[in-house]
């Protein structure tokens, strides 16, 4: 069966994540005929803000993929490669959270995952 490079867009709204209010985002998605032996790519923009200081955890489908501190203001882009195995056809769920404990804030949004697919 062909194999092609196909994505899912997660989250396209901007998001406000801060300790002590709204914490988490959870995203749950389906990904029909997904191969799941191969490795996916997660994309996202952040851009904290108030004190710029402020840690994120990714976990897909139960297994942590990323762990990320922020100490400055700026708006990024950034990518992870995700461990293959890891995404199945249905039923997936990816969560993002805030960690730390100082109060720190953050806007996410345009949340992609890229991923294989038998087509």
């Amino acid at each position: 069966m062909a194999k092609t490079a196909a994505y899912q867009t997660l989250r396209d709204e901007p998001v406000t994540l801060q300790n002590g209010s709204h914490t988490a985002l959870v995203m749950k998605f389906d990904l029909p005929n997904v191969v799941a032996g191969r490795k996916s790519i997660l994309s996202y923009v952040a851009d904290p803000f108030g004190d710029n200081t402020v840690s994120i955890e990714w976990d897909l489908n139960g297994t942590n993929i990323l762990t990320h501190s922020f100490n400055t203001g700026e708006a990024r882009a950034l990518q992870e490669i995700v461990g293959a195995d890891l995404l199945k056809d249905q039923g997936n769920e990816l969560k993002v959270r805030v960690t730390d404990t100082a109060g720190g804030s953050i806007f996410l949004s345009d949340v992609v995952l890229w991923f294989t697919q038998d087509v």
